[in-house]
């Protein structure tokens, strides 16, 4: 939720799966910045390092922007 309203719905995102987020038709700019902000993760993995984070945004129309990946430094 953004503001009270309920922008989209989650799907997968568990046991090393890709996170989906699927956005309503009135979702605005900075429900999706609110929503990217908020995304945490868990390692399991116990050797510090980096990871990579890959986000790619596709319009209704099918149009992608992205994939912009960015290194997550995880440490022990």
């Amino acid at each position: 939720q953004f503001n009270g309203t309920t922008n989209g719905t989650l799907l997968g995102g568990k046991k090393g799966g890709p996170l989906t987020v699927n956005f309503n038709p009135p979702a605005s700019q900075a429900a999706v910045q609110a929503t990217l902000r908020a995304i945490g993760f868990k390692s399991v993995d116990k050797v510090p390092g980096n990871r990579p984070l890959q986000i790619q945004v596709t319009n209704i129309g099918g149009k992608n922007a992205g994939p912009v990946t960015k290194q997550i430094q995880v440490g022990p």
